[in-house]
């Protein structure tokens, strides 16, 4: 009883290996091929011009001009992944069913016993364990430790307690089994000796794998016969048809396989995957086994010791397969491919013939013939055997030998895993191209020995390397490597050859696809890149073609929609926010946090460039939180640019504006890029003056995309030598209004807007209601009025600001805005943000602080009414006039100087708001107000 358990356990225990062996054969096999030699998509991206805003001057508008983000995915072929966890794994696996072998090997009669040990013993010698250097290099102290942990238990056992129960014979050799393999690891001079040991234990493995396929070289034939003998019982059918047929069927199919893997497919047949095959015999076999059991003398004596054997050479050989394809060692795998069709094609041929021979005119007759299947003398099982082997070595010599090389390059490739994993690059990489040039079907190798070069810092030996591999055996891996490298070296019509080579070999594959659109797309071929990603349906490539299709503006109207897809929702928002659409996508969430990353560059200036969700501090708050962050000094730009797009987005000018001065002084580079930006936003503001001398600015740092409006600015800013200058010198038209006779400016109505427009921010009450009057065209007096109305109104009072709306009822471009206008002026007219009902206007106070904008004086003075410390309202109006030259506001400015006990800052801004005021309107002003 205690025996039968025992046996039960290990059944259980030994059936679970396989299924974990044949579930890890099909993941990696199936679901999960390419884990040891990743191709991922690497993210870069480039930058685009979006206009976050139309300024409009009354006469024309033109963009507020910031950056978002393109990304796109280019499949980067990445080096060889270390699988330490599963070599591992695999290693101590091995280790345990050769130790459980050994106690079941201990059972056997004494001379097949012997034969086992010798067997074990020769196949230990294919171990490496003297690689280990125990006492010295490649001395024997390792292997003979070995034998004796691994065969002195069983020898003794045998020899002389030959009738110990299972249970104890099996917790001796186990434990001294288990002690063995740290002893060995503990005595190593090596690096990490457990990964040592497990990648050499694979060689071993091989061999027994072989001999198990031997075995099972019949099983599939066997089963089958075995099946319709149970189902004739009784009947009397002929089933020889039966199984002639399937035999037929079953042989075709080996026989196209056996081609495939010679490279001799004449009719392009689609062939069964080896690895299943592996599985579905490998459990076929287990029938077959137990007819053997029962019909063949055993040199065990219990039936079940022989299952055990056989469960253990399965689970060998699936972790073997497990081990070749995890690790990516091609010449293993080949190796174990073909010994597999090589015993089948041979065993099953000579089996048939077997049966045929021996039970032609039987097995018809419905009786058990099964019972005997393996007893018959005319024609021997063992010289079927015999013949079979014979058959086995044409076969494998028809293949030119291959096994001999594929087994040493696996050997080869064995060792250059281990010196890869262990961070010896020099001889990893020798051994990898030593591999590569005894087998050419070895895509790691090459690949392992190109990055290794890179690594090495010698990138033409990579690409010699790399170009070698197209020549003879090219992969997708190589072809996507090799353009990467030299894409990196700026040979990018290089990259595009290969690529395009690489696609006349593997047609369908979406990764060259990918790749070659990308490099199309940078040299303006968009059309073509278009045309390559389409009906490519991987995620990568649906984010890139809208990538492609906004950079070159391709079909911007079939733009495909993936919610799912952050990175083309993010270039789909780019591409709302090139058209000036408001789009549904919202990727951040209120309560989002970032890491700098690509894609939160991305994600945050395409986002807030179309809709924002929390207030602009607590966003602008996020930012600075990112930029203490250690990032570069390209990445600090970047980020300190999206904090200049978030200000601009919630009207915080004030702070946008000293950004982009700071930008353009840490940036020398792009300090012509930001120069012009700043003039754009002060342009937003009617800061024609500010706006022109930073014009001037962009242009002695580089800037020169001038266009008719930057003439405008210039010439309404003072600067009009220089806009006179630039027309010429930049070859840039004036607007059509601007009509110059004797070089003076012909007066018409657009030049009295712009003339009143330009200079509305220092003007005074009576200046600009003068100026409103001046204006005899009805759309620019209703913009005139409209600005007042935002940055005036201060000045004024209810019946002033009515009679302003009435003006801008009369025009249809202000109507549809009553209430929002209505809510304005009653705003205005109260000084009462607490009081605002209109929703947008809510939304604008709420969201944005009242005094981050200084052009709009009449919210600076709400703020200022908001605190009721003297000193943080003067901080409020000082930081105002840094900025706006509204006459009120610097009166209030000296009065609230005095009021905080300032009174030498009050003087020096009285003095300096007689720089555009006059006397008496200043002395007026003075007594009005303080």
């Amino acid at each position: 009883m205690p025996l039968k358990t025992n046996m039960n356990l290990s059944t259980i225990l030994l059936a679970i290996l396989c299924l974990a062996g044949s579930i890890l054969l099909i993941w990696v096999s199936f679901f999960n091929p390419s884990s040891g030699m990743p191709i991922e998509p690497g993210l870069f991206s480039e930058k685009i011009k979006i206009p976050l805003q139309f300024i409009n001057i009354g006469l024309t508008q033109f963009p507020l001009e910031v950056e978002n983000y393109l990304v796109f995915q280019n499949f980067e072929s990445l080096p060889p992944i270390v699988q330490r966890f599963n070599t591992l794994s695999f290693g101590i696996i091995t280790w345990f069913l050769i130790s459980l072998a050994m106690v079941y090997i201990s059972t056997f009669t004494r001379s097949y016993f012997i034969i086992s040990s010798v067997a074990v013993i020769v196949l230990m010698l294919l171990s490496g364990v003297n690689g280990l250097n125990i006492g010295a290099i490649n001395s024997n102290y390792a292997f003979i430790i070995l034998i004796l942990g691994l065969m002195a238990p069983s020898v003794i056992i045998n020899t002389f307690f030959n009738q110990t129960s299972l249970i104890v014979r099996g917790l001796t050799i186990f434990t001294i089994a288990a002690i063995t393999l740290p002893i060995l690891t503990a005595l190593s001079q090596v690096t990490d000796p457990y990964l040592m040991f497990s990648e050499n234990i694979s060689l071993v493995n091989m061999i027994i794998t072989v001999l198990f396929f031997a075995y099972i070289g019949h099983s599939v034939i066997t089963a089958i016969f075995y099946m319709l003998i149970k189902m004739n019982k009784g009947v009397g059918i002929k089933i020889t048809w039966h199984l002639t047929v399937l035999f037929l069927i079953y042989l075709v199919m080996l026989i196209f396989t056996f081609l495939d893997l010679t490279g001799n497919m004449i009719f392009g047949m689609p062939t069964p995957p080896i690895p299943l095959m592996v599985i579905i015999v490998g459990a076929l076999g287990f029938i077959e086994v137990n007819l053997k059991i029962d019909q063949i003398r055993q040199p065990y004596s219990y039936k079940i010791i022989g299952q055990m054997v056989y469960l253990i050479g399965f689970a060998i050989a699936l972790f073997t397969f497990w081990k070749a394809e995890f690790s990516v060692n091609e010449p293993m795998a080949d190796f174990l491919k073909h010994s597999f069709i090589y015993t089948q094609l041979a065993f099953s041929l000579l089996f048939f013939g077997y049966l045929m021979a021996n039970f032609s005119d039987l097995m018809n007759s419905g009786q058990s013939i099964e019972r005997v299947i393996f007893e018959p003398n005319f024609f021997a099982y063992f010289h079927m055997r015999i013949g079979s082997l014979i058959a086995m070595i044409s076969l494998v010599l028809f293949a030119d030998g291959v096994l001999a090389l594929q087994f040493g390059a696996s050997s080869t490739n064995v060792t250059a895993d281990y010196y890869y994993a262990t961070e010896r690059p020099l001889e990893a990489g020798i051994l990898y191209e030593n591999s590569w040039a005894r087998y050419r079907k070895n895509k790691k190798s090459k690949n392992a020995s190109a990055h290794l070069k890179m690594v090495q810092n010698q990138p033409t030996l990579a690409i010699r390397e790399l170009e070698e591999s197209f020549e003879l055996s090219p992969s997708v891996n190589d072809i996507i490597f090799l353009s990467s490298v030299l894409h990196r070296q700026d040979k990018i019509f290089d990259a595009i050859f290969f690529l395009e080579k690489g696609l006349d070999l593997f047609p369908e594959n979406s990764y060259l696809k990918n790749n070659l659109a990308l490099l199309q797309s940078k040299i303006n071929q968009g059309e073509m890149a278009y045309e390559l990603l389409n009906g490519i349906s991987h995620e990568a490539a649906i984010a890139n073609k809208i990538g492609i299709q906004t950079k070159h503006l391709i079909k911007t109207e079939q733009v495909a929609t993936d919610k799912d897809n952050l990175l083309a929702s993010i270039n789909r928002l780019a591409l709302e926010n090139l058209k000036g659409n408001y789009s549904d996508i919202m990727l951040l969430s209120d309560e989002h946090e970032m890491e700098p990353t690509i894609t939160t560059k991305a994600l945050l200036a395409n986002q807030w460039s179309n809709k924002t969700i929390r207030s602009t501090s607590e966003d602008l708050a996020m930012i600075d939180r990112i930029l203490a962050q250690d990032i570069s000094s390209g990445e600090e730009e970047d980020y300190r640019q999206i904090r200049i797009l978030r200000s601009l987005q919630g009207n915080h000018i004030n702070q946008a504006l000293t950004y982009i001065n700071g930008l353009a002084f840490n940036y020398p580079g792009s300090s012509g890029f930001y120069h012009h930006m700043a003039a754009m936003v002060y342009t937003s503001q009617l800061d024609f003056e500010k706006a022109a001398r930073e014009l001037v600015r962009a242009e002695e740092k580089g800037f020169r995309n001038f266009r008719p409006e930057h003439l405008l600015i210039l010439y309404f800013g003072q600067q009009m030598d220089r806009a006179e200058l630039y027309a010429i010198k930049h070859e840039v038209a004036w607007p059509k209004w601007m009509v110059f006779h004797d070089n003076r400016l012909v007066l018409n109505e657009e030049v009295v807007f712009l003339n009143a427009l330009s200079t509305l921010n220092e003007s005074t009450k009576n200046e600009f209601l003068e100026h409103l009057a001046s204006i005899r065209r009805e759309d620019l007096k209703a913009r005139y009025a409209y600005e007042i109305i935002w940055k005036k109104s201060h000045w004024l009072d209810r019946a002033a600001m009515e009679s302003l709306k009435a003006i801008l009822m009369k025009n249809e471009a202000y109507v549809h805005e009553r209430a929002f206008i209505d809510d304005l002026v009653d705003l205005m007219d109260s000084m009462d943000a607490s009081q605002v009902k209109h929703d947008r206007l809510l939304h604008m106070i709420t969201l944005n602080k009242l005094d981050q904008n200084a052009y709009r004086t009449p919210f600076i003075f709400m703020a200022v009414d908001q605190v009721t410390d003297p000193i943080a309202q003067y901080n409020i109006l000082q930081e105002a006039t840094d900025y706006n030259r509204d006459p009120l506001l610097w009166i209030h400015l000296v009065r609230q100087s005095r009021l905080a006990g300032l009174d030498q800052y009050a003087g020096e801004a009285l003095n300096t708001l007689r720089g555009w005021v006059d006397d008496a309107t200043l002395e007026a002003l003075q007594i009005e107000h303080l």
